[in-house]
């Protein structure tokens, strides 16, 4: 089936897994959930509504997640692609742009070991454009779908309004992250894409606030340790959390506890869920020396009460990892 309007814009989203050190605690919220997902249609379109738009739109960029070892590939369909080449400072993407990207598995090239190889899609998510239709989420709208074409868990509203608090980051782009990687051989060709990232990371780092450990939550204050104060994330991805807000954002936090050698914390406006990270510079933990910082995490994990069950709880965990501090 063929798209029937002129145009959808699509949005980047994150997701990030760990594994290790995993030590389960009762420390545990019982949440209801009353939308199981597996569902053909998402706020009114199939995935088969975008057609081949891996054939037929250009090629906006390739991301490398390198914590769940996931390549995106994001397009975009002629309307966007357009307004992305003429507004490299101001973009204002019109009504019928649309923004795809394939979420692809990886895996090791066995005729290449050093090589890591595209080995199937695990998500397809999508970004539409329509500023009446989606007026509450600034005139964008959002679909996501699993490798088979289906929904996710949880209430579509609610997973919409996460996806665009997360996107809420990147308003001076009109709320799209991907920007338009140059293919080409000329020298510097990333200069002007690097000069205005320096710039964004900037606006992140003011959005942590120093906040005093007696001030936080019982539940998150017993996991600092060595501190009494700390940098707390205080921007839009609060407002709306859903399953993988916490990991998404770990990196975020590793970034600025490196930066201003404090712990940093994401804490949902819930309050049930949050990343708590320590980043310390430490050549003995990580041996490394492209890796010199230990870095401790303690987070929420989504664990359901039983098999089949629509009821979850979150579970802390606490993992340890080691990062380049870049």
């Amino acid at each position: 089936m063929s798209l029937k309007i002129a145009g959808l814009s699509l949005v980047l989203t994150c997701s990030i897994s760990y594994a290790v050190d995993t030590k389960p605690t009762q420390d545990v919220s019982k949440v209801e959930i009353t939308e199981p997902g597996g569902k053909p249609e998402m706020i009114g379109y199939h995935l088969e509504d975008f057609g081949p738009f891996a054939e037929t739109w250009k090629m906006v960029t390739v991301r490398y997640r390198e914590d769940s070892g996931e390549m995106r590939m994001t397009y975009a369909n002629p309307i966007a692609a357009k307004a992305m080449a003429e507004k490299r400072d101001k973009y204002d993407y019109p009504d019928g742009s649309i923004f795809a990207k394939i979420g692809i598995k990886t895996e090791r090239d066995p005729l290449f070991a050093s090589s890591i190889v595209p080995s199937g899609a695990k998500r397809f998510q999508f970004m539409i454009r329509d500023k009446k239709k989606y007026a509450d989420t600034d005139g964008w709208g959002y679909v996501l779908f699993d490798s088979q074409g289906l929904t996710f868990p949880g209430d579509v509203h609610a997973n919409i309004q996460a996806c665009h608090a997360c996107h809420k980051v990147a308003e001076s782009r009109d709320y799209v992250f991907s920007e338009q990687a140059d293919f080409n051989s000329q020298k510097n060709m990333f200069k002007e894409i690097k000069e205005r990232r320096e710039k964004l990371q900037q606006g992140m780092k003011d959005s942590f606030q120093l906040r005093e450990k007696k001030n936080l939550p019982k539940l998150v204050r017993k996991y600092v340790k060595k501190s009494n104060d700390l940098r707390f994330y205080e921007g839009p991805i609060r407002e709306a959390t859903f399953s993988g807000t916490v990991d998404e954002i770990v990196p975020m936090l590793v970034i600025e506890s490196i930066r201003a050698n404090k712990p940093a914390l994401f804490l949902a406006k819930n309050e049930k869920e949050f990343s708590l990270v320590s980043a310390i510079k430490s050549d003995q933990k990580c041996a490394d020396s492209m890796k010199p910082y230990y870095v401790n995490l303690y987070q929420t994990m989504q664990v359901p009460a039983y098999r089949g069950s629509q009821e979850i709880s979150y579970r802390v965990v606490q993992k340890s990892f080691c990062h380049s501090g870049r």
